[in-house]
């Protein structure tokens, strides 16, 4: 390759080679003679510091200017390249590497973006001398006595490398470059040297060239739009560690022509570069196609008279093995030339391709140098494909590799060949047996991928009962318009039942690798932990309290019970009052919500996660107005997920609450936040506060010495007008350092104001909501927040806001007050642990300080409250105190309990999920009623 570049250079020295558009789209063009010395400079200090011809230089790179200078530095110097997954994990590199030293190889240089810019030097600054430049990357590389001056012999003696370089150049013998194959899991390296590279590009270029102009004939007959000519462009954005974004490289020196290469995939910005530098050419994967389809659909549709930018491209190269019908469809219909193509790391690329025109039927046709043989051909004319060729490798470093006699090398892949073409279906690796009958879960992707709404699929076979294995499938549906019932009626007419898929999941997004493909390993896991309800289970309980609140001696309760198919349960609790109040719905008025609305939707749809559950449930009619019934069965969820994953809540709502953090753009911030729980394990420890009762103020000070002694960190005491003040004094005097918060129940009256100002001294933490507004005279003062605001001016003491909402949309008013800076968080009132996190999120990206506040739950809510105080930033003791306090019983196994003021959540025994189970003994002596819900 290096005696091509060589020839490029000679001949237009000053011309642009590439052109590179950072992470800000900021451009900046490298000449051939500049990248060459860059290259040859590069090659000349790798050899300084020990690296020999043909020993491996692992070059852990993003798409970047470094990496064509490395690349061409390893041509140049005799090296064997060997580009890592640059997105891949630490672990996954360093095995990447131990396999090529097991295979007898010695890495003897590993480069990442650090050592790459400590080596290129100032080579990637605009307008640099050349001079410079090499000086900065050849270091002490100068001869004793200067000829022309001690820079410019650097130069000359750079030059003089590099011809000698290309002199001697020789890609048959030397092996050029190592790539990966394979999933993560059974990743294989591929040695390819620089003819088969070369080869492949050639070949490639050549039926690209011959299907443009077939189709420019077709244009002069008036069926299909003309192609441009001139001059080729091509757009580099697939990852240049992967073959496809490699060989584009190696196209554009074979071609000599320029090249764009982008740090990273912005559909937008390739689009618009269209039209202002005249790309022509670009390779990507279907997911990319996808996003530039979606990018030019919108702009279309703001205005149907501008032309599509799309059809400004004489090729737009698909590099999938597998074509979907819907991205085609989509092309077609904006005039996109679509080429698609099949191929692989282990034949240097692709074999074969085709122009996709409206008629395309999959037939690609094979290109010149290649041979390929159908191996166990079946009466369909499938089998398995093996091919030959003069870009087909040599064998896996390390590894078996599966040869015919005659060398034609096994792919894995199902396919046809007829006529010149081949016509690939899927790994073969995926054939199985059901009932007798041969499934190619290849047949069941390409049927579902014709199903409305869906963009995506990866289908695969699970074990059965017996010795027979069933097709599963992972469904992308980003619109939310497929429903289970659905696909399997669009599927019937077209597969045998027994090649209908038993169980599908359905996702928004599909799990997909850098360069766009379906992760199956990720989709597959995906799978396996979906959350699929068999069984719902409803106990109305009534558990008598400690002593009565408002006249209620017994506290009623929905408890939810879900099963999966596998036995595994998650709990849940709707902790609704058996009457309406403030704005909520009763109990019984909650239970007929999830009777009849939300455990239907749960019953009928499979989740990959419990946010996709809460979206579901809270999207019917009436969701949201019945958040504490929204809320059982989304707690429910949440434990299920937690057993399914062997995780336990705590842990799974902190990942969650990273999620939205990074939504923000803004995870850097939630990394600085402080975290007080004590976590060993899966096991974690948070605080608790103690709520003391309105009472003398003897029996207050007696219940708060109790507490502190105890090990409460916090102390909240009831007041109200004309009472408990007195007490406040009194505990203030005796723990001065303690945090003591107050709660009034809105038992005060605005002009009633002074007697709260007898606190701003007293350094309390804040008051729950303790103006009564019901019997206001202005519309202004019967807003319960716009009045908790106004009178925050008057006071220096905090107000909190706790009864002013009940759900989450009257949740969300309150951050439009600025002067409102203190939220009790109840998780049930916002329908549960996901739209919770969001609004915490969001509340403390405005600066809000929010705790967790209390109502006088079982053990399965307290818990859940409990695993909030586990979050960045929940510094605040919440009202999570043992259910002992007010219950005469807890129906969980273990009992939830503050133990000197700490909770432990998932204790031995109890790792996953909520960290409990239900107490079947004490359950049938409170139960009232129960009914279990099946589909």
């Amino acid at each position: 390759m290096i005696d091509v570049f060589e020839s490029s250079v000679r001949i237009n020295p000053e011309s642009v080679f590439f052109t590179f558009i950072d992470e800000e789209n900021v451009e900046t063009a490298f000449t051939y003679r500049f990248t060459r010395l860059v290259a040859a400079a590069l090659a000349r200090r790798l050899q300084y510091l020990g690296v020999r011809a043909g020993e491996v230089v692992a070059v852990d790179l993003p798409n970047s200017p470094e990496f064509v200078f490395f690349a061409l530095a390893c041509a140049y110097g005799g090296f064997t390249l060997m580009p890592l997954n640059h997105q891949a994990s630490s672990s996954e590199k360093l095995s990447r590497i131990m396999e090529a030293q097991r295979g007898g190889l010695r890495v003897a240089c590993q480069i990442d973006t650090e050592r790459a810019r400590q080596l290129v030097g100032r080579a990637r600054q605009a307008f640099a001398d050349e001079c410079d430049v090499i000086a900065s990357i050849v270091g002490n590389l100068r001869r004793e006595r200067a000829i022309m001056g001690a820079r410019q012999d650097l130069v000359h003696d750079t030059v003089h490398f590099a011809e000698r370089a290309a002199h001697l150049f020789s890609g048959n013998t030397r092996e050029g470059i190592i790539v990966t194959a394979g999933v993560k899991s059974r990743a294989k390296l591929v040695m390819l040297s620089w003819v088969k590279l070369a080869a492949a590009s050639r070949a490639l270029s050549r039926a690209l060239e011959n299907d443009m102009a077939a189709w420019q004939d077709r244009a002069t007959q008036g069926s299909l739009t003309a192609i441009g000519g001139g001059a080729q462009l091509w757009q580099l954005c697939t990852p240049m560690y992967n073959i496809d974004g490699f060989q584009t490289l190696v196209r554009a020196v074979y071609s000599m022509c320029p090249l764009r290469i982008y740090a990273h995939f912005d559909p937008e910005q390739i689009l618009y570069d269209v039209h202002t530098s005249g790309a022509t050419h670009i390779c990507v994967y279907d997911q990319m196609l996808q996003d530039l389809l979606t990018v030019e659909e919108w702009r279309l549709e703001l205005d149907s008279s501008v032309k599509s930018r799309l059809s400004a491209y004489r090729c737009v190269l698909l590099a999938n093995r597998t074509v979907n019908p819907h991205t085609l469809e989509r092309s077609c219909e904006v005039n996109a030339r679509i080429f698609v193509s099949y191929g692989m790391a282990e034949t240097a690329g692709s074999i074969a391709c085709a122009c996709a025109t409206s008629d395309f039927r999959g037939a690609l046709r094979l290109l010149d140098g290649y041979d390929v043989r159908i191996i166990d051909e079946q009466p369909t004319g499938f089998g398995s494909l093996a091919v030959r060729g003069h870009g087909v490798f040599n064998g896996y470093i390390g590894a078996n590799t599966a040869f015919t006699a005659d060398r034609y090398f096994i792919t894995g892949d199902i396919a046809a060949f007829s006529e010149g073409c081949i016509y690939v279906k899927n790994r073969s690796m995926s054939i199985f047996m059901n009932g007798g009958a041969s499934i190619y879960p290849a047949e069941i992707a390409e049927v579902l991928l014709h199903v409305p709404g869906v963009t995506a699929a990866h289908v695969f076979a699970v074990e059965a009962q017996g010795a027979d294995y069933v097709p599963v499938a992972v469904v992308e549906c980003p619109d939310n318009s497929c429903s289970l019932d659905f696909i399997r009626n669009t599927m019937s007419p077209w597969l045998s039942p027994q090649s209908i898929p038993q169980e599908m999941l359905i996702v928004h997004n599909m799990p997909r690798k850098s360069d766009g493909r379906i992760d199956r390993q990720a989709a597959e896991a995906a799978f396996n932990s979906r959350l699929q309800v068999c069984e719902i289970h409803m106990h109305h309980v009534r558990i008598e309290m400690t002593q009565p609140i408002s006249r209620h001696r017994f506290r009623e309760a929905v408890i939810i019970e879900v099963v999966d198919s596998c036995g595994r349960r998650g709990l849940g609790e709707c902790p609704s009052l058996a009457v309406e109040w403030v704005g909520r719905k009763s109990l019984a008025e909650d239970t007929k919500a999830i009777r009849d609305v939300l455990a239907p939707c749960l019953l009928e749809n499979t989740f990959s996660h419990p946010r996709e559950a809460y979206a579901a449930m809270a999207a019917l009619p009436g969701a949201r107005n019945a958040p504490m019934a929204l809320n059982a069965l989304e707690n429910a969820m949440w434990d299920l997920y937690g057993h399914v994953t062997k995780q336990p809540l705590w842990q799974l709502i902190n990942k969650e609450y990273a999620r939205i953090w990074e939504s923000f753009g803004t995870l850097a911030q939630l990394s600085s936040f402080p975290r007080v729980a004590e976590v060993q394990g899966s096991q974690v420890m948070v605080s608790a506060g103690a709520v003391i009762e309105t009472a003398p103020t003897p029996v207050v000070m007696q219940n708060a010495t109790q507490a502190v002694r105890a090990g409460y960190k916090r102390l909240k005491i009831k007041i109200s007008p004309n009472g408990g003040l007195a007490s406040v004094h009194a505990v203030r005097r005796a723990f001065p350092d303690m945090l003591i918060t107050l709660d009034a129940n809105r038992s005060f009256r605005n002009d009633q104001v002074k007697e709260l100002h007898q606190l701003d001294s007293l350094n309390i933490g804040w008051i729950e909501e303790p103006f009564d507004v019901s019997g206001a005279s202005t519309k202004l003062r019967r807003d319960h927040l716009a009045n908790l605001a106004f009178m925050q001016s008057k006071l220096d003491t905090p107000l909190c806001v706790d009864e002013a909402y009940s759900d989450a949309k009257q949740a969300n008013r309150i951050l439009q007050f600025p002067d409102i800076r203190c939220i009790a968080i109840k998780v049930a009132k916002f329908g549960g642990i996901t739209p919770a996190l969001a609004f915490i999120a969001h509340a403390k990206s405005k600066g809000c300080v929010v705790w967790m506040g209390g109502m006088h739950d079982t053990g399965i809510m307290r818990r859940v409250s409990a695993a909030f105080e586990t979050l960045p930033d929940m510094v605040i003791p919440g009202d999570i105190g043992s259910t002992s306090r007010y219950l005469t019983c807890d129906i969980t196994t273990p009992p939830y309990a503050a133990t000197r003021g700490l909770v432990l959540l998932n204790g031995d025994g109890f790792e996953y999920g909520l960290g409990c189970t239900l107490n079947r003994s004490v359950l049938s002596q409170v139960e009232v009623n129960s009914i279990v819900l099946r589909l």
